[in-house]
């Protein structure tokens, strides 16, 4: 009895061990310093990197043309504080996104 615990005690460390090394040399840089941070699989390994700074630039061009048309056809101030508070939410979010990456 005490033979057959050992025997499925070391099975079940090498398919631990087979596992890792699996997940290490199919994503190598998704390991690295996972256990530093929360996000460090997501810092170390962030293959959407250049989607979000291309989205951050694209918004950053187009914010004030969206804003001068909004206020063009708004003439509401708070309808107008709505707006830029909305944008700026947006480019927050963008930003933020932007900084998990890094």
């Amino acid at each position: 009895m005490k033979t057959a615990r050992s025997l499925v005690a070391l099975l079940a460390v090498t398919a631990v061990l087979a596992l890792g090394a699996v997940v290490a040399l199919g994503a190598p840089h998704s390991v690295t310093g996972a256990a530093s941070f929360a996000g460090a699989s997501r810092a170390a390994y962030c293959p959407d990197k250049q989607r979000r700074l291309d989205a951050l630039a694209r918004f950053d061009e187009q914010a004030p043309a969206r804003r001068a048309a909004f206020f063009k056809k708004n003439k509401s101030p708070k309808a107008r504080a709505a707006f830029v508070k909305q944008q700026q939410a947006r480019r927050a979010k963008l930003v933020s996104a932007l900084a998990n990456c890094n």
